[in-house]
């Protein structure tokens, strides 16, 4: 059985190491909310990034924390059974 834990490490590592298309799997669906947050959320978010303009891909930093602050439990659940 996978953990919340064990599954946002996955998660991170696999965000972390390249970019994903639209394959269908959890990290890609993940990957694409994590980018419209990153897009559309209306909160301050030079804490991420260093410099005058923000990027246009989000940071690993914002990344980390969206993904520390999902609860995935009906993902998790779907991976346990």
């Amino acid at each position: 059985m996978k953990t919340f834990e064990e599954l946002k490490k996955e998660l991170k590592n696999e965000l972390s190491s390249c970019n994903h298309v639209n394959d269908n799997t959890l990290a890609s669906h993940v990957n694409e909310n994590v980018q419209w947050a990153w897009d559309n959320w209306a909160i301050d978010f030079s804490t991420y990034f260093e410099g005058q303009e923000k990027p246009e891909r989000y940071t690993q930093e914002f990344m980390e924390e969206w993904i520390e602050n999902e609860d995935f439990a009906p993902e998790l659940q779907a991976i346990n059974e």
